[in-house]
């Protein structure tokens, strides 16, 4: 699963991780847990707990 993340998806990972730039990352994997997004430009992954 590649996608962008929709309004509430942004929203929740802003108050987690306030300095990251929503708009730049696409979500790479979904689970209850956590959320594994990817940049767009660098390829870069990041887990986010939920």
């Amino acid at each position: 699963m590649r996608r962008n993340l929709t309004r509430a998806e942004r929203e929740m990972v802003a108050k987690i991780a306030p300095r990251l730039n929503t708009r730049n990352w696409v979500i790479r994997k979904k689970t209850d847990e956590y959320l594994v997004l990817q940049h767009k430009e660098t390829g870069t992954k990041k887990v986010i707990p939920v």
